[in-house]
Order: structure tokens, then C-alpha cells, then sequence
């Protein structure tokens, strides 16, 4: 089955030019049998999804949430059916609080976007401020890449040479292969 697990909605994100009905046709056409609805602080997709009187027929669509941690930009969040949590909705969080209140209540949580831009990236936000371990905190690290090929964790995310990648140090204690620059790639096993 094939999901995409990171959909965003104009019902619930503002960065989202497609309604979720939308989404859903585009996602079919594309070959999608299913999404997972991860606006931002928000679950109103989910909701307005779950009063449809007519659901879309051979389509999944599970509820998740993206939340804005106050020290390590977006996390991805899906919790089990029926816990409802709503400080998932209110933004804010530290993220060392976040994985305790999501693990607790039996969810799984991720960084979003691991070496995206500055504020939305646990790479970029934490720096040295949390030591590495925080990735194995981590129930899995969303990546961009088909699956048909080596994952790289980060495709646009590069390590100086002689360190490890954060993300790669959590799936494997071994450092990967160095480019031909003076750069190596972070790569998931």
C-alpha cells in the first residue's frame, strides 16, 4: 500500500493551497491508496474528513498532526485511535517534553523535516543545545526519498568530513562513505 505520510490541507494548514478532497484526487491519480493528515497544530482536516457524509472510496486517510516544538522546530505526530490530546493542538512544546507526553500516551513522533530550513529543522534548531541521543528518542525519521533506491535521510543535507551525521548515528554506529568533496551525505540503513 502506498501512503503518503506527510499531507498538509487549506482546512488546516495555511501553507496549503488544496482542500483535502483535493489532496485525496491528486493522491489517487498519483497511484496513493492512502494519506496521512499531518497539518500544522491542528487536527480540522481530520475532523471535517470524519463528518463527510460520503468518505472517498478505496482511500485511507489516518490523522496525525505536524507540532511546533519550541526548541527543535516540526515534529510529526500520530497517535493511537481514540487518545486525544489536546495539547497537540496548542504549539510550543520542548520537544524532550513532547516525545515524553506522546510516548506516554502510546504515539510515535519524528522530526518533519530533519535537515530542512532553519526554523522547521531539528538539525538546524538544536545544534549542539541537545546532545545526539535525541534521535534515538525518535520512533523514525521521515525522509524525502523514493523508496526504490538507497534512503538518504537528508538529501539536501550535508556533514563535514570526520563527523556523523545525527540521524545516520541513530540507525547505525558506523560513519558512512565521504564524497568526492570534502563533505559526506547522511544515509539511513
Amino acid at each position: 500500500m502506498k501512503l503518503d505520510m506527510h499531507c498538509h490541507t487549506k482546512e488546516g494548514s495555511p501553507d496549503c493551497k488544496f482542500e483535502l478532497l483535493e489532496n485525496i484526487d491528486l493522491l489517487k491519480q498519483k497511484g496513493f491508496q492512502g494519506m496521512l493528515i499531518t497539518d500544522h497544530d491542528s487536527y480540522k482536516a481530520y475532523r471535517y474528513y470524519k463528518k463527510l457524509p460520503v468518505k472517498p472510496k478505496d482511500f485511507i486517510v489516518l490523522k496525525g498532526i505536524e507540532y511546533d516544538t519550541v526548541d527543535a522546530g516540526h515534529m510529526l505526530i500520530i497517535m493511537p485511535t481514540g487518545v486525544k490530546l489536546p495539547i497537540l493542538e496548542l504549539r510550543g512544546l520542548p520537544v524532550l517534553l513532547l516525545i515524553e507526553i506522546v510516548h506516554h500516551y502510546g504515539g510515535i513522533i519524528g522530526p518533519a523535516h530533519p535537515c530542512g530550513e532553519k526554523f522547521l529543522s531539528i538539525r538546524s534548531t538544536l545544534r549542539d543545545k541537545i546532545a545526539g541521543n535525541i534521535y534515538r528518542k525518535f520512533d523514525f525519521v521521515k525522509d524525502t526519498t523514493p523508496v526504490k533506491m538507497p534512503i538518504p535521510t537528508c538529501a539536501p543535507c550535508v556533514w563535514p568530513k570526520n563527523t556523523t551525521c545525527p540521524v545516520s548515528a541513530a540507525a547505525t554506529p558506523t560513519n558512512r562513505t565521504a564524497q568526492a568533496s570534502d563533505t559526506q551525505s547522511c544515509w539511513k540503513t
